[in-house]
């Protein structure tokens, strides 16, 4: 079910991730509601930018991830 508009999400947290699978690097930014203990978390998935694999967290809203440098394994070219 969608949230009300008047939800205010803010960083929960914040960390670099490593993909296992291709070895790019990205930063995933974490979102929680304005009461963030109260507010209820769900299980979020999210992208490897460079090659789509996907990982999970705990939030109120698909987190942000930004690509920080690209793929280690060869692919994609």
């Amino acid at each position: 079910m969608p949230e009300p508009e008047s939800v205010a999400h803010h960083e929960k947290g914040r960390y670099k991730e490593t993909c296992g699978a291709c070895g790019a690097v990205f930063e995933v930014v974490v979102l929680g509601g304005r009461m963030a203990k109260t507010s209820r978390e769900d299980r979020e998935d999210y992208d490897c930018p460079e090659c789509g694999h996907t990982y999970h967290c705990r939030g109120t809203a698909p987190p942000r991830v930004t690509l920080l440098s690209g793929r280690t394994d060869g692919g994609g070219d």
